[in-house]
């Protein structure tokens, strides 16, 4: 401390952190509304990785992104995603395969991902993940029922929120640049979808089963069992 002067509280030494990062932040980010220069960071191209734990269970991921998809977001593919997840995946991987959980999740950032959980049989979940479309095709061409489909869709893009909730909601559409007409037209998706634009995302399904990334974390049973799936593997110990 300067002799002479009072030490700064803690709240006060916080405050003086906060103004240097808020300061920081608005020098990086323009406030005038112009766009933010694009970053020099390319992200990193897909993998098909294993990761070594000391576990008798793995958690099967493939993913990647909409736009290497050629596809969009959509109130479609929020469909789309309730079906596969209680129907196809509950039942194939939940309920056959053994796994605590599962399902396929489509974001509005563009990432969709299906996953398993506490899975004993990863190499049977990532075989199934490739199937998907041959599923959606089958059962469009039926005449089971949507509605219980849309309306989980409904559930899951409008959720009941706490006034905390609300505030990041909101936070969030305002730095992604989303406005309530856009929360509109994918519920107007979602209310009207058809057979035919459900067996349209089919091809998306099948693309994302050749370029996705693919992550296994699991035992060494677990991630042999996978084979030539995995292309990499390393261990959270630092051993091959």
């Amino acid at each position: 401390p300067v002799p002479g002067r009072t030490k700064p509280t803690g709240s006060e030494g916080a405050e003086r952190c906060s103004g240097r990062i808020s300061s920081a932040l608005t020098a990086t980010v323009p406030m005038s509304g112009q766009a933010v220069p694009p970053t020099a960071i390319a992200p990193l191209p897909p993998m098909r990785e294993g990761i070594l734990i000391p576990s008798e269970v793995a958690y099967a991921v493939e993913a990647a992104h909409l736009d290497t998809l050629g596809g969009h977001y959509s109130g479609t593919l929020r469909v789309a995603a309730k079906l596969l997840s209680l129907d196809y995946l509950w039942n194939t991987v939940r309920v056959k395969g053994g796994a605590y959980g599962t399902g396929f999740i489509a974001r509005p950032n563009g990432m969709v991902a299906m996953y398993s959980y506490r899975d004993p049989h990863p190499d049977r979940s990532l075989a199934a993940y490739t199937h998907a479309a041959e599923y959606l095709e089958s059962f469009c061409a039926g005449e089971d029922d949507l509605t219980p489909y849309i309306i989980g869709a409904v559930a899951d893009t409008d959720p009941l929120l706490s006034p905390h909730m609300r505030g990041l909601s909101a936070a969030m559409m305002h730095l992604t640049g989303k406005t309530q007409e856009d929360r509109c037209r994918l519920r107007r998706e979602i209310l009207s979808v058809t057979r035919e634009e459900l067996t349209g995302l089919c091809a998306l399904l099948r693309r994302m089963a050749e370029v996705s990334a693919v992550c296994v974390v699991g035992g060494k049973n677990g991630l042999d069992s996978c084979g030539g799936t995995l292309t990499a593997r390393r261990s959270l110990r630092g051993e091959g």
